[in-house]
Parts: structure tokens; C-alpha cells; sequence
């Protein structure tokens, strides 16, 4: 098993990859917006800080590939 494939949070089967997605695709910028789109760190809460970190990398990765914030009206 690859590192990739471990989960970042057990308890709701949430990958990395589905947060960075979340990110990139439905402009999720908060632990909030990760929270409602993947209910990742909503069970125990083991993986929050974690969660954060990760959060944080994905949105400096997508800012310095030049990605825009898409705002829908």
C-alpha cells in the first residue's frame, strides 16, 4: 500500500487525495468547507491537526500554480 492511499481520517474513510480535490475543484479554503464536502474530522477529531496542515499545503500548491479563485453568482 502506497502513502497516498492511507486515509487522513479512519473514522469517515477520507483520502488526502479527496481533500485536495475538494480544494481544487469546489474551492474549499477552510476546515469548514473540508468538513461539509468530505465530512472529513467529524468524527473522533484525531485527524484535525493533520486535516489543517494539509489544508493549508493544498491551498499554497494551488496558489503558486496560478489557480484562480472561481467565485459563482
Amino acid at each position: 500500500m502506497a502513502k497516498a492511499d492511507k486515509y487522513i481520517c479512519e473514522c469517515k474513510a477520507v483520502f488526502p487525495s479527496e481533500v485536495a480535490i475538494a480544494i481544487k475543484k469546489k474551492n474549499a479554503r477552510t476546515l469548514f468547507d473540508i468538513q461539509n464536502l468530505t465530512k472529513a474530522s467529524t468524527g473522533c477529531g484525531r485527524c484535525k491537526t493533520q486535516l489543517l496542515m494539509l489544508i493549508e499545503s493544498e491551498i499554497k500548491r494551488n496558489d503558486k500554480a496560478g489557480k484562480q479563485l472561481k467565485i459563482n453568482f
